[in-house]
């Protein structure tokens, strides 16, 4: 049933402009089903050293919602509902905890749990980007205010820091400031400009930094291939064409092998037969076929990294080899991986479903079906597969709109390239009818919403992108792999192909401004 939905800015953070915060928060509203109607709600933010969870809370004292609302970050202050009330006129975020770190700004990878704690704070308070933010007066507490008066959190902007004692008064025109020429540079200011984007301005800014090289693997080539819309299908030819004549001989490992889709984007009689050489190693030297792609490692990523480039090549010839192929390594990796829930395990080693490790079965299957024949009967076996797989993932989108690093551990990070790769995916199959209604839109909506989160309007800087990763031997593996913060090729080229395709839907999605509840 569809109901219209109030601005809701108590579950997580919303930074636009009002136009687009309003979306925003209208989709924030739309994929949890709530009205705005309760005060506080505590949602988590990450894990702390010994692996608890931390907790963050945020709302209003009242049911007032306006997207010109102060928002205020208060720390040392746990329970909002405590006396004394705080006061109305402001949106207010602060932790479920007191301060359990000063290693400010944090260090090393994130989130290794030696950081892990304070990774997790400065990374809210970014994505949080509020106009202030009010710190106890203690050790953590003036720790924290020196790392946010010298750096932006998050690589996200400036944030006024206040050092309050108890007695201190809370309302907020006691320490928030009128608006300067400074406020550009603040944090809220670059998330508002964030939210605002179009998909045309995203795809312009990453551009700028990623899509113009080609060194064989599929970062290049998607990346590559979601330029070629912007008239530059002869650079993509060039490069591809470079890059074989330096390395002709068949690729070694599974990204190499879905790095062929480049060629498969280029109309020439050389890209053709690069295409069919890669497809061909599904077969042995008789021609009987393998069980799956090689390099497959029984990693879920297999569907993406085998499978697209089959059909590509059943595309190409007309052959129905290449779909049976493609159809064959699917069931192989679906048997390995593919858990009761719904949910892809990365790799028989754990049950963990780690973020891109679902990311790639959809995303593989979505290209799949995009030329796998409508007559054959594996077609059905295989978009049931897909539909199920995003049934299995939409309960798991949180209130930003991200999935996680783990996907059914909301206090893992909410990681950039899956929720790229599963947005991608819900947005193809709506294009190509394979699933259809407005919870879906609302769920795309939300998903687009928490990437520009996540991209700095420079259009390099990337948020939480989960390094380079095989097979783990353990759920705390997962947990513990590296969120980059910063320039990161893999998460360019997951964002441009996002941008590229929400392109299409730009007109839609700017002018929505309600959805319909998302069932959960």
């Amino acid at each position: 049933m569809k109901k219209t939905l109030l601005f809701l800015f108590l579950l997580f953070p919303l930074a636009a402009a009002p136009a687009a915060e309003e979306v925003a928060a209208t989709n924030a509203a739309a994929a949890t089903g709530n009205e705005a109607t309760a005060s506080y709600r505590r949602h988590p933010i990450g894990r702390d050293a010994t692996g608890a969870t931390l907790w963050a809370w945020s709302g209003t004292p009242t049911t007032e919602r306006s997207p010109d609302l102060p928002r205020i970050v208060l720390l040392g202050h746990p329970h909002p509902e405590d006396d004394p009330a705080l006061p109305a006129g402001a949106e207010w975020h602060g932790l479920s905890a007191p301060l359990d770190t000063a290693a400010f700004p944090p260090e090393g990878p994130a989130f290794r749990p030696q950081n892990a704690s304070a990774h997790a704070i400065w990374r809210w308070i970014g994505l949080t980007a509020p106009d202030v933010v009010l710190v106890p007066d203690n050790a953590e507490g003036r720790a924290l205010a020196k790392a946010l008066g010298e750096f932006p959190p998050a690589e996200v902007g400036r944030v006024k820091v206040v050092i309050r004692r108890e007695a201190d008064d809370l309302a907020p025109d006691t320490f928030l400031t009128a608006p300067s020429e400074a406020d550009k540079d603040s944090a809220r200011s670059e998330m508002r400009a964030r939210v605002a984007r179009s998909p045309e301005e995203v795809h312009r800014q990453l551009s700028a930094h990623y899509g113009d090289r080609f060194g064989g693997s599929y970062i290049d080539a998607l990346a590559v291939i979601a330029r070629t819309g912007d008239g530059r299908k002869e650079r993509a030819a060039e490069l591809a064409k470079a890059q074989l004549e330096k390395r002709p001989e068949l690729p070694k490992g599974g990204g190499d092998i879905a790095g062929t889709l480049l060629y498969a984007a280029i109309d020439e009689p050389w890209a053709r037969a690069r295409v069919l050489a890669v497809a061909n190693m599904a077969f042995d030297e008789q021609g009987n076929p393998r069980e799956a792609m090689p390099t497959h490692n029984e990693m879920s990523d297999a569907v993406f990294m085998g499978g697209p480039i089959l059909a590509e090549a059943g595309r190409i010839t007309g052959k129905r080899k290449y779909f049976d192929a493609a159809l064959t390594n699917y069931r192989f990796i679906a048997d390995l991986c593919l858990r009761e829930d719904g949910l892809y395990r990365h790799s028989p080693l754990d049950e963990a479903a780690w973020g891109r490790g679902n990311g790639f079965p959809a995303l593989g299957l979505a290209l799949i079906l995009l030329h796998f024949p409508e007559k054959h009967e594996g077609r059905p076996v295989l978009l049931q597969a897909f539909r199920d797989h995003l049934a299995a993932l939409a309960p798991h989108q949180d209130a930003s709109g991200m999935w996680h690093q783990i996907v059914d551990r909301p206090d893992s990070y909410a990681e950039f390239t899956s929720t790229n790769m599963i947005a991608w995916s819900i947005a193809v199959a709506l294009e190509h009818g394979w699933i259809e209604g407005a919870d879906w839109e609302a769920r795309l909506a939300l998903a687009w919403d928490g990437v520009k989160r996540h991209i700095g309007t420079d259009g390099e800087t990337l948020l939480n992108v989960c390094t380079g990763t095989g097979k783990q031997p353990n759920l705390e593996a997962y947990y513990q792999r590296e969120a980059i913060l910063g320039r990161d090729a893999r998460g360019g080229a997951m964002a441009l192909m996002l941008a590229s395709e929400m392109k299409k839907r730009y007109t839609e999605l700017k002018h929505a401004i309600t959805y319909p509840c998302p069932s959960r």
